[in-house]
């Protein structure tokens, strides 16, 4: 098996190859023909056949490439670090409104004005 480098990198110079192909409108055809020599035994695929088949290798590197280890383990990380986010912020969120509903306002910090707590919640003496 290839390590996760070579499969990147497989991945890059495959597409890489075929957008310059594309771009430069080189009849893929033709590059069939040199590379496998179909000309000289009488045979010469189509240009949507040889599509198909560029497609589907690419996109079988990119189906390897998004699920090879390297990659479940970054994105794994990934989840992780975002779930600690969102907890930290909802973590912040709730005691804010603790101290909205127990206060009656926010104390002022970086990025808020002072508010008031409506008159519905706050507590009847």
């Amino acid at each position: 098996m290839d390590d996760g480098d070579k499969v990147r990198r497989n991945l890059v110079v495959a597409s890489s190859i075929t957008m310059l192909l594309a771009w430069l409108q080189v009849p893929l055809v033709s590059v069939v023909d040199r590379l496998f020599g179909t000309k000289a035994e009488g045979y010469s695929p189509t240009a949507w056949r040889v599509w198909v088949a560029v497609l589907a290798v690419l996109m079988y590197l990119a189906l390897r490439f998004r699920f090879s280890h390297e990659v479940e383990e970054g994105m794994k990380a990934f989840r992780d670090a975002r779930r600690q986010r969102y907890r930290a912020l909802y973590q912040r969120h709730l005691k804010d409104l603790e101290e909205l509903a127990t206060q009656g306002t926010l104390a002022p910090g970086p990025f808020r004005e002072e508010v008031e707590t409506p008159a519905l919640w706050r507590h009847r003496e």
